[in-house]
């Protein structure tokens, strides 16, 4: 019964916090038209209240921090990046946050989404659009355009940011991982078991649209889920919210972390194509090392990260982005 009211005072504190925070988020439409600064720093700050409650929700308030261990390469503070991930659950933007808050990027991530959730999902649908997410169709001829547009305006304005998108275009189910497959044997990819074969073009068209900017680095994040039901086992964000103490109850989470820089990837779209399969083949390789040892899986050894800086509640609001401190 107490995990049942916990989720349902979290969906009602959820759904107020965002129907407040979409009236501040409205302001965009006033400021954007002569100071697009102006409109993504007020856009940013209700963005930052929106994501710093749900993070501190499911980190301090279920013990979320507790039970997410980090591994990898550091992430420079205030660094503009790309960031791609495995798509495992509902809650996976809490791991990318995760992150995020400890960069100081919290208020900075915008997310890849399908335009279809603007009125699929009401008040959430439409914080996303005012919020700045990058809406596609899943239509590449009308996509490229959109998403041209949208990045020749960020490197304009430099605007801070972390552009988050998942590869695989869909949550990792056993029915997407059959059809992946067979994708994969039809066409003479590494068949993969983990994670879902990645769809490069959206990346493709980020890295190009990005280069030379103030956008650095792709950070590609291996999102590991360890719950009560299996490894890899699929939950709804509010059924984290209904538990007390995620240790406890048995969940694990884990993120590796890959940092590359920009101007080291390929020039040719075919090649930066290739570097983003590899990419899935290692993370491939990686989930399933964990799937035996967790942590202990001697390929997470590799990497700084060791000790990821701690839960921020008053960490930064704003960001300026485009660090210029330098981290290979």
């Amino acid at each position: 019964m107490l995990p049942l009211l916990g989720q349902i005072s979290a969906t009602i504190q959820v759904a107020c916090l965002w129907t407040f925070c979409n009236f501040g988020l409205a302001t965009r439409l006033f400021f954007e038209p002569f100071s697009p600064t102006l409109a993504w720093d007020a856009t940013s700050t209700f963005a930052w209240v929106l994501w710093n409650w749900m993070q501190r929700m499911f980190e301090v308030s279920h013990g979320g921090e507790e039970a997410l261990t980090w591994s990898g390469d550091e992430i420079p503070e205030g660094e503009s990046g790309i960031v791609i991930a495995n798509h495992q659950s509902f809650n996976d933007y809490l791991f990318v946050q995760g992150l995020a808050v400890r960069a100081g990027m919290l208020s900075r991530c915008r997310y890849f989404a399908k335009r279809q959730l603007v009125w699929q999902i009401p008040l959430f649908g439409l914080g996303f659009w005012l919020i700045g997410f990058l809406l596609i169709d899943r239509n590449w001829a009308e996509d490229e355009k959109k998403i041209d547009s949208t990045f020749r305006r960020i490197k304009k304005n430099k605007s801070p940011i972390w552009i988050v998108t998942y590869l695989e275009g869909t949550r990792r189910t056993p029915k997407g991982i059959a059809a992946s497959q067979a994708f994969c044997e039809k066409a003479g990819k590494p068949v993969l078991s983990e994670v879902l074969f990645p769809r490069t073009k959206g990346f493709v068209a980020t890295v190009q649209g990005l280069r030379n900017s103030h956008v650095k680095a792709v950070y590609d994040l291996t999102i590991a889920i360890s719950s009560p039901e299996g490894f890899q086992v699929p939950f709804l964000p509010m059924t984290l919210y209904g538990i007390s103490d995620l240790t406890k109850a048995g969940y694990k989470f884990h993120v590796h972390v890959r940092r590359t820089l920009i101007s080291s990837l390929p020039d040719d779209p075919k090649e930066v194509a290739a570097w983003a399969e590899n990419a899935w083949v290692e993370k491939d390789k990686v989930l399933k090392a964990m799937r035996k040892e967790w942590t202990d899986a001697e390929v997470l050894k590799e990497g700084s990260m060791g000790g990821v800086r701690r839960w921020k509640w008053f960490g930064p609001l704003l960001s300026k982005g485009g660090s210029s401190k330098k981290t290979q």
